[in-house]
C-alpha cells in the first residue's frame, strides 16, 4: 500500500528523498478529479489546499477487478482513449476527464491482479466490490489502490455481470 499522510512537511520530505506525491485537496473527491502530479524534484505547490498526500505509484497498466463472493465477475482496464491526441495524454492520472475509460475487451491482467484484488474482497469482509490495482511490469507488483463498495454500473456488461452473479447467488439460497 502506498505511504500516505495529511502533512505537508512529510510530503515535501518524501520529495526531498527522490519519491513522486500526489496531492489530492478533497477527502471524498472521485474519479482522481482533483489529484495533481507532485514531481520527485519539485517542491509541493502553495497554491492547493492539499488534503491529503500519497507516494505515486509507477504503472504500466491499470485494472478494475469486479469481485463478487471470491469470484471475478468481471475484468477491466483503462486505456486512454483512440482520439485522445498524445500530448494530451497523461499517464500518471488516469481518469475520464483526462481521457481514460475501463475496456473490457481483449483484457488479460497478470495473476497478481487478480489474486490481490479478491484477497482486498476478503480481508474486508465484503461479498463484493470493485477494485482498482496497479500494475508495475518492470517490477512485477501490483498494488491495491481502492475497493469500490457502490461501483458504477452504468455499463450494460458491468449491471449484467452483477445481476448474474446475484441471481446465482439468490438460486443458490
Amino acid at each position: 500500500m502506498p505511504a500516505y499522510t495529511t502533512s505537508k512537511d512529510t510530503a515535501q520530505t518524501w520529495l526531498d528523498s527522490n519519491v513522486d506525491v500526489m496531492g489530492r485537496q478533497s477527502l471524498t473527491g472521485h474519479g482522481g478529479s482533483d489529484a495533481i502530479f507532485i514531481p520527485r524534484d519539485g517542491q509541493v505547490p502553495d497554491m492547493y489546499d492539499f488534503r491529503l498526500y500519497t507516494q505515486y505509484v509507477p504503472k504500466q497498466a491499470e485494472y478494475r477487478v469486479h469481485v463478487f463472493q471470491g469470484n471475478i465477475i468481471q475484468l477491466q482496464e483503462k486505456k486512454c482513449r483512440r482520439d485522445m491526441a498524445r500530448e494530451d495524454r497523461d499517464y500518471r492520472i488516469r481518469n475520464h476527464t483526462r481521457g481514460w475509460v475501463f475496456c473490457q475487451e481483449d483484457v488479460e491482467a497478470p495473476p497478481q491482479v487478480c489474486e490481490y484484488a479478491i484477497k482486498a474482497v476478503e480481508l474486508l469482509g465484503l461479498d463484493f466490490g470493485a477494485v482498482d490495482v496497479v500494475y508495475n511490469k518492470l517490477r512485477d507488483k501490483a498494488v491495491v489502490l481502492e475497493i469500490n463498495t457502490a461501483p458504477g454500473l452504468g455499463g450494460e456488461s458491468t449491471l449484467q455481470a452483477y445481476v448474474n452473479a446475484f441471481s446465482k447467488c439468490l438460486h443458490a439460497a
